[in-house]
C-alpha cells in the first residue's frame, strides 16, 4: 500500500513496503508500534518547514491505516473534495482550467447534501461552463496539505475521468479566480502543461494515460 501527499512542490509517501525505497536517494523514516505522536509530529512539521521529499515505512499496514485513520484527523482539518478530468468526446482533447498562474482540473468541495460524483459533475459545470458530463472511469483519491487562515488542511480529492459532447463555448467561473478554461491535445499536455502545474494533477494525468 502506497498513498503520496502533497504540499507545495514536495511529496511524503506514506508505505508498508520498503523494497524500492531502500535503494532511492530520499529521507525514509522508519515508523514503528514504538513511535509516539509527538515524534510524528516532529516528522511531520520537518516535512512541512523543508523542501525534501520524505517516505515515512510503516512496520505494517495495521500501523499505517492507523496512521490515515486516527493520527491525520488528530493533526489536520480535514476536507473532501472532488472533480474531473473532462475529455472531448471522441477526441484527444482535455479541458483545462488556469488559475493563480498554473493550469489546474475543475474541482471543489463536496457538499453535506451530495455525493462524490455529484459534486464533481457540478464543479466541473460551475467553473467551465461544460454540461452533457458522462463519468467514464474512477481515477482515486489525491491527497494535499495546505495552510489557509492559519490553520492546516488535509484535502483528500476524489477523481473520475468524464467524457463530453458538449462543443460549445466554455464559460470560466472568472468569481473564483479561474482565469480561462480551455481544450488542450493530448500532444500539446506535455510542453503546455507539465511546466506549469501541480503535482497531483500530474498524477492524474499519468493515472488516466494522458502522460
Amino acid at each position: 500500500m502506497k498513498i503520496s501527499i502533497r504540499h507545495l512542490d514536495k511529496t511524503l509517501i506514506i508505505t508498508d513496503k520498503d523494497a524500492h525505497y531502500q535503494q532511492d536517494k530520499l529521507n525514509v523514516f522508519s515508523i514503528s508500534d514504538n513511535t509516539k505522536f509527538v515524534e510524528l509530529d516532529i516528522l511531520i512539521n520537518d516535512w512541512l518547514n523543508n523542501d525534501d521529499d520524505c517516505v515515512f515505512l510503516f512496520s505494517n499496514k495495521e500501523l499505517l491505516l492507523s496512521f490515515i485513520m486516527v493520527y491525520l484527523p488528530s493533526k489536520f482539518l480535514i476536507m473532501y473534495a472532488a472533480g474531473g478530468l473532462i475529455q472531448k468526446q471522441n477526441t484527444n482533447e482535455f479541458l483545462f482550467i488556469f488559475k493563480k498562474g498554473k493550469w489546474d482540473l475543475p474541482k471543489g468541495k463536496i457538499d453535506e447534501s451530495e455525493n462524490a460524483e455529484e459534486a464533481a459533475i457540478r464543479e466541473c459545470v460551475e467553473e467551465t461552463g461544460i454540461s452533457e458530463l458522462e463519468i467514464k472511469k474512477n481515477l482515486g483519491l489525491t491527497y494535499h496539505i495546505f495552510n489557509q487562515k492559519n490553520k492546516w488542511i488535509l484535502k483528500i480529492t476524489q477523481w473520475y475521468l468524464m467524457h463530453s459532447e458538449n462543443h460549445h463555448k466554455l464559460h470560466p467561473q472568472y468569481e473564483e479566480g479561474i482565469e480561462k478554461a480551455e481544450w488542450i491535445k493530448k500532444q500539446e499536455v506535455q510542453n503546455m502543461v507539465l511546466s506549469h502545474t501541480y503535482l497531483s494533477v500530474r498524477e492524474i494525468l499519468m493515472r488516466a494515460g494522458v502522460i
